[in-house]
């Protein structure tokens, strides 16, 4: 799959505030069960888990950018094997295909992390939140 104008690559250093921020604030926001913390004990949790997954090498994290500005970040994935633990764009750039182009040809068989705009996934993969 292709998009014009739009690459994806594997994330840099330089990417972790995009990758802990959005996806941090997505899960925290997208799913209801995850705001029943205080948000200051959810981020300070939740911030190890998001470091422990981008720091395991057995895990992929994909960035889509700007084809001619390798910095101008649109969205990340985040996998392991068939496991997708979360995917992220930027709500300008979504319905174009970029979660899609992210994720590849898979194949993916369960999900890690349900948020409102997950739900699609419900019944099509396995609901694993274990996997961290």
């Amino acid at each position: 799959m292709e998009i014009k104008g739009i690459a994806v690559r594997p994330f840099l250093v330089a990417d972790r505030p995009f990758i802990f921020a959005s996806f941090l604030n997505a899960y925290y926001y997208g799913n209801i069960l995850a705001r029943v913390a205080p948000v200051t004990e959810f981020w300070r949790f939740y911030n190890n888990k998001v470091a422990a997954l981008v720091d395991d090498p057995g895990v992929t994290v994909s960035v889509a950018c700007a084809d001619n500005d390798p910095n101008l970040l649109l969205g990340m994935a985040i996998t392991q094997g068939e496991v997708i633990h979360f995917v992220f764009v930027k709500e300008p750039f979504r319905l174009l295909g970029i979660a899609k182009l992210l994720l590849g040809e898979g194949p993916h068989t369960a999900y890690s992390h349900l948020t409102r705009s997950a739900r699609d996934l419900v019944g099509r993969m396995k609901y694993t939140p274990y996997l961290l």
